[in-house]
């Protein structure tokens, strides 16, 4: 029995060059690298991204055996398994053990990879012999996931959906404009909090927020709410970049206000992204 421990990195166009430590690392674009799996976990393998598999080289033996263990006496049945989608109730799923002298390099890629992800998630799938239908745990964040594999919580066989913690651009967002401290709480589709993906909390409360200082004639307030939306479509970060221009510029396009008001406050990318032609 042999173990292969998978990591995609999600929206990814090319592949990076990733120090591992201990650990090999080798990717899809490699020569006589087919890393995807031919004739299962068909939902995994069709995901956008560059596809890196860990491991390390025993006289010519490429395998993850060295780096994971499966703990065969920990056995969980499908059922019990929370945040699994599943069909087999009656297949059982085995603990992924990091073996101590590559758990610091384990958990280093993980953010590594998560930070290379232009949408800041990425797929983590360990796999032995077993099931090969898509069982997805669903998303969970880095931090949390360390935890559930310290914590013998992550399963073979399981795909995991890694991504950033969303925790720092709400922040931002609310230390910028303390007048939204109150509608963030009182808005019921930012029902997680600070954990809430910035699509929702800048789409919920920048548009209306921008729409509202218009009306009242406050342009330093919509200046300063643009330049601060410029700055993070020019962040190089294309996971907040998507979340701006999906979730509040999209929106504004639709706004039933006047939105030409808001045009000599725009920056030179959010112009374009919304559409004018008359980039300076």
């Amino acid at each position: 029995m042999s173990y292969d421990l998978n990591i995609l990195v999600l929206r990814q166009q090319e592949p990076i060059k990733v120090n591992g430590g201990k650990i090999d690392i080798v990717n899809e674009r490699q020569p006589d690298c087919s890393l995807r799996y031919m004739d299962s976990w068909d939902y995994v393998k069709m995901q956008e991204g560059i596809w890196y598999q860990l491991g390390t080289d025993d006289d010519g033996f490429w395998s993850a055996m060295g780096i994971i263990d499966a703990n065969f006496s920990q056995a969980v049945s499908l059922e019990k398994q929370k945040g699994v989608a599943f069909r087999h109730k009656e297949l059982e799923l085995y603990p992924v053990i990091v073996n101590d002298e590559y758990k610091t390099d384990v958990e280093a890629l993980l953010y590594k990879f998560v930070e290379a992800s232009p949408i800041k998630m990425v797929l983590f799938l360990a796999r032995l012999q077993g099931p090969e239908d898509d069982l997805i745990y669903g998303t969970v964040k880095t931090e949390e996931f360390t935890k559930m594999l310290e914590a013998g919580e992550v399963y073979f066989n399981t795909a995991y959906i890694i991504k950033k913690n969303c925790k720092a651009y709400n922040s931002l967002l609310l230390k910028t404009f303390p007048e939204l401290i109150k509608a963030f709480h009182k808005e019921p589709l930012i029902d997680c909090g600070l954990e809430t993906g910035p699509y929702i909390v800048y789409g919920c409360l920048l548009e209306p927020f921008i729409e509202r200082n218009i009306q009242l004639g406050k342009t330093e307030r919509v200046k300063k709410i643009f330049d601060f939306i410029e700055n993070l479509l020019n962040s190089n970060d294309q996971y907040i970049e998507e979340a701006i221009e999906l979730g509040v510029l999209n929106d504004m396009k639709a706004a039933s206000f006047n939105v030409e008001l808001c045009k000599p406050f725009m920056g030179k990318k959010t112009k374009q992204l919304m559409g004018y032609a008359d980039i300076e």
